[in-house]
Order: C-alpha cells, then structure tokens, then sequence
C-alpha cells in the first residue's frame, strides 16, 4: 500500500468516520450561522471564502441535520487534502520516511483530531497555504502566489504569512517575484478591500476574550508564556523533532521564514492566549511545524539508536509513542475538562440535538440566550454571550443554555421554571419570563481545571 492510500484511509478513519457524533462548539455554530447567512445577503466584514465555499452545502437541505454535517464533511475532506499536501511537500523535501512521520504527526495532532472535522475557518486556510507551498516545489509560482493569497481570502491570520512568503519567493526563486506578488497582491487587496468595505457597526466574534485580555494589563506575559509551556506538552514531539530537523539540514532550513511568522501570530489571537495550544489557531503552525518534524524525528531517533545500539525500527518506534501520545492527551481531556468533554474528539451531537429539539418545539417567538443554539430555532431571536453568563442572566431570557459547570442551579419548587439537564449542558425556561435569576449564579468556572 502506498503513501497516500495509507494517508487516505487513516484520514477517513480519524476523520470521517467521528464527525457525526462530535458535540457542536460554539464557534462552529457561528460560523454556519455566518456562512448560511452569506448566501442571504448578510456580510461580516472578515475574510469570507470559506462561507462562501460552505453555503451551497447548507442550502442544499431543509434537513437542519444535513446542514451541519455536509459542511462538516467538506472540512473533512479538507483537512484529509491538507494531510496530502504536507505529505508531498516533506517528501520532495526530505524522501517518504520521513514524509509518512510528518503527516502521521498532523493527523494524530489533538487540533487535527478536535478541530479537523467540525466546520471552522482554519483548515481552508491552511489548505491554501499548503497548496501554494506545493505549487512552488512544483515551479508553478503564479498558481503558488494566487493560493497564498487565497489562505488569507480564508482565514485572516494568514495576511502575516504574505510578506515572509514573498521574501521566501525572493530566496528561492529570485526570477520569479515579480509575477508571484503581481498575481496575488491583486486577491490580497480585493480581500482587504472587501473587508474595509463592510466594517462599519463590526464587532470580532471573539470580543468578550478580548475584553478580558486588555484588563489583563501585565498578566498577559504570564499567560502567554503559559500557552508556550503548554504547547511543549500538546505538540512535544512535532515540536522537538522541528527542532532537530532544522539543526540537521541546513539545505530546507530557510523554511524558517514561513514556520516563525504563523507562531509569533498566536501572541496576537485572544483565543489562544486564554485557552492555549488546545485550540483551533495552532491547526495551521501545527502543519507547517511537521513537515519539517518527521524528518527530525527520524534523524533524532536514528542517532540516539546509533550511541545505544539499539536495532528497533526508528518508524516504528515513532509511530508507537505518537500514538501513545494521543491517548495520553485524550484521557488528560477526560479528567481536566470543565465544560464536559469526553475525549480530544468530544463526542455528543446527540445532546445538541436534543436542545436544539426542545427548542423547536417550545421556543417559537421567545428569547434564547448563552450558548448559540438559538440559530437553529425559526421565528426566535437567540444572543450569544460566550462565557459571560451575568450578561445573559440580565438579558431576563425565556430559555437560558449554558455549561453546567459555569452556574450554580439553586433548587426551586417555582412552577414557572423548567430545567434540562442534557449531557454537559444545563437548559432553562422560564414562563413566563423573569425568573431564571432566582435560580442561576455564577460558579468559578473555565474551560478545563487548570485554566480557571
């Protein structure tokens, strides 16, 4: 069985297989809301490709069931493409040893395996980029320059990559700068165009996260440096053998200039700073960390074979702790997951399903607040308030849904409230509405024990 058979069909597995089941996130409910309502003439002033690329499959079906999981299956698809990429790329770089360790690194990667399948921005950015990558191994610049520029049509965070990307063109491919940045500064300023154009009244989905950030005042060091202590455990052998690649092969080492820009991006993204490496943002450094990473791994596990005299197979053996790895961080999940995760998956569609059921068929013409499965209720108007949960108890709501782990539910024999209590969720209505803070306070909550 060849490389990419063997990449194919670990994808599905990992992949495809789980995505049915996997509980929504919140962001992932926003973003179907934004790409559904892309197609209505609603526009958020933000890079909007992967809406755009989504909204024939949302539209395709009344079923609010095939809504979320074709969009769920694209990203899939995706992804398992973005496995495929760095696979040739690491391979051109650095032969199919190597290349098959860099992939198995992305694939078993906790973000690949949480964020991989759900419908977020990130994996069509980052596909974009690893495909502009392999068209310039390829020596088709035009078509490298215009997916580079498409990365950041996708996902904004890749407007920081544009400049490296170019200087990594100039390196490499002196000739050939002119008609790359010609190409792609031609979609690069459409895009910024568009979202100038639509600025007006916009607020960042992530804005209570920055609320919090900027009274965070000198603490904001502390955290960081805590993400980055984190992300040497999340990603320990992606990292190290990055590392160890980089210092063995001085030939590939420039590809610094496109590693180091997506990274130091992170500081920048409130999402990252306050929940760390166990978030989507790192799908994309991930990526381009393991390319290099497989071939460090091999080199590392090769030399240290060499001073031991060892006769284990260097793949082999890689491939075991990588998957031990994996294990170990699903059960780390398990036992520090405040908001009720099961594993790195976090399966539980079947609880979402029943909210969002309940709802249809009370909710009509009520308001919903907390977490965002509102979108899904017809003729009701829903507010997210992310983690603030005061907010939402002072919007007096008809229905409330929030984390059991974020309130403290006061027992109450009040006929006029009703509580859910659906797998990590707590759902509650009041009627009439105004009662909902007589049984709700705030706990001391976050999002796993150690982040509080």
């Amino acid at each position: 069985m060849n490389g990419v058979r063997k990449i194919v069909l670990t994808g599905l597995a990992l992949l495809m297989l789980p995505l049915w089941f996997l509980r929504l996130f919140e962001d992932e409910i926003l973003y179907w809301d934004m790409a559904r309502n892309f197609g209505g003439g609603v526009f958020h002033p933000r890079s909007s490709l992967a809406f755009l690329i989504a909204l024939p499959l949302i539209k395709s079906s009344q079923d609010i069931y095939l809504q979320i999981m074709l969009p769920r299956l694209l990203t899939a698809a995706i992804t398992i493409a973005c496995s495929l990429l760095i696979y040739r790329i690491s391979k051109e770089f650095y032969g199919g040893k190597a290349a098959l360790i860099s992939t198995i690194l992305f694939l078993l990667s906790f973000n690949t395996l949480r964020f991989g399948a759900r419908y977020n921005l990130e994996p069509y950015g980052l596909f974009f980029i690893l495909l502009g990558l392999y068209f310039f191994i390829r020596n088709r610049f035009a078509l490298s320059g215009v997916s580079v520029a498409l990365a950041f049509a996708a996902r904004e965070m890749w407007l920081i990559f544009y400049p490296f990307y170019l200087i990594y063109v100039w390196k490499n491919k002196k000739e050939e700068l002119s008609k790359t940045f010609l190409v792609s500064i031609i979609i690069i300023a459409g895009n910024i165009a568009w979202i100038y154009l639509l600025k007006t009244g916009w607020r960042p989905i992530t804005e209570s996260a920055a609320e919090y950030l900027i009274n965070q005042n000198l603490k904001l060091i502390t955290l960081i440096l805590r993400d980055w202590a984190e992300s040497l455990i999340a990603h320990f052998f992606t990292i190290l053998g990055f590392i160890y690649g980089i210092y063995k092969d001085e030939k590939h080492r420039n590809i610094l200039l496109l590693t180091l820009p997506p990274l130091l991006t992170l500081n920048l993204i409130p999402g990252f700073i306050l929940n760390g490496p166990f978030e989507r943002y790192f799908l994309g450094p991930q990526a381009l960390l393991s390319i290099v990473a497989g071939f460090g791994l091999i080199k590392l596990a090769e030399d240290v074979k060499y001073h031991m005299k060892f006769r284990l197979d260097s793949v082999k053996l890689i491939i075991v702790l990588l998957i031990l790895q994996t294990v170990a961080l699903s059960i780390a999940v398990y036992e520090l997951s405040e908001i009720g995760a099961d594993s790195t998956y976090d399966f539980g569609f079947w609880y979402d399903s029943k909210i969002i059921d309940i709802l249809n068929k009370q909710a009509e013409g009520e308001l919903i607040a907390g977490t965002p499965h509102g979108v899904f209720v017809k003729n009701a108007t829903w507010v997210w308030t992310e983690r603030k949960v005061e907010k939402a108890i002072m919007l007096d709501p008809d229905w409330f849904i929030t984390y059991k782990a974020w309130v403290e539910i006061k027992e109450t024999k009040n006929g006029n409230i009703t509580i859910y209590y659906i797998g990590p969720y707590v759902l509650i209505h009041s009627h009439p509405r105004g009662y909902i803070d007589e049984v709700v306070t705030l706990s001391d909550f976050g999002f796993w024990k150690l982040r509080k």
